[in-house]
């Protein structure tokens, strides 16, 4: 397997790979706007033991009874419907993640070359050499252009925002290759992504750095 095979096929390595630094966590307003089940849930199971405990008498006479069950449902309702209604930056590039995973996956330029800013620059693991929109764009009609990539999955994706026009998310995809893969098994790698939103007009965000971080059973520098 080649080096090129190996960075730009999403990382084809094997084995376990090193640890890798994740992003920060999620704000409090992650848990209201962009995963609220922990709230609807923990509502749900403390309306069931306020239910149960009416019902078998244990609350006779407790005036806060019917007014907390109350708002235990106008706060999972609530939550609910704003997760519902916004989107937030962190869900928008999460998003954009996944589909600049596809277009990578898949070897269409075209929609990478919409994703990427002009001055986009691709590391790979711990090397100093950093490559350009053009040389990235030359890797990918090779590989995986003429190499297609049968199977890939994202196994996990995060994002954060590093201000209100600039933002990171990262990535863990496992790809299959028949061509490239040993016993036609599923490897993956890490990749981390630097986002800039567009001053103006619609506002769309564009990757300005692509890193990948590990590769599975690959250590130190790789030369695409």
């Amino acid at each position: 397997m080649t080096a090129v095979q190996v960075v730009i096929g999403q990382g084809l390595g094997w084995g376990a790979g090193a640890a890798v630094p994740m992003l920060p966590s999620p704000p409090a307003a992650h848990y209201v706007l962009e995963d609220p089940w922990p709230i609807v849930i923990g509502c749900v199971v403390l309306l069931t033991i306020l239910a149960w405990l009416a019902v078998s008498g244990r609350l006779d006479g407790r005036r806060w009874v019917r007014p907390a069950g109350l708002g235990l449902i106008l706060i999972a309702l609530g939550v609910a419907l704003a997760s519902t209604l916004v989107k937030t930056d962190r869900e928008e590039l999460a998003e954009r993640t996944a589909v600049l995973v596809e277009a990578a996956a898949k070897g269409d330029t075209a929609a990478l070359t919409s994703m990427l800013s002009s001055s986009v620059t691709l590391r790979v693991l711990e090397g100093q050499t950093r490559y350009s929109r053009e040389q990235i764009m030359d890797l990918v009609r090779k590989y995986p252009g003429s190499t297609p990539i049968d199977w890939y999955k994202i196994d996990k994706v995060a994002a954060a925002m590093d201000g209100r026009d600039m933002g990171r998310s990262q990535a863990h995809v496992r790809v299959r290759s028949k061509q490239t893969t040993m016993y036609d098994v599923p490897i993956g790698s890490w990749w981390l992504i630097e986002w800039q939103r567009s001053p103006g007009g619609n506002g769309a965000w564009k990757v300005i750095g692509l890193e990948c971080q590990q590769i599975d059973g690959v250590e130190g520098n790789v030369r695409p």
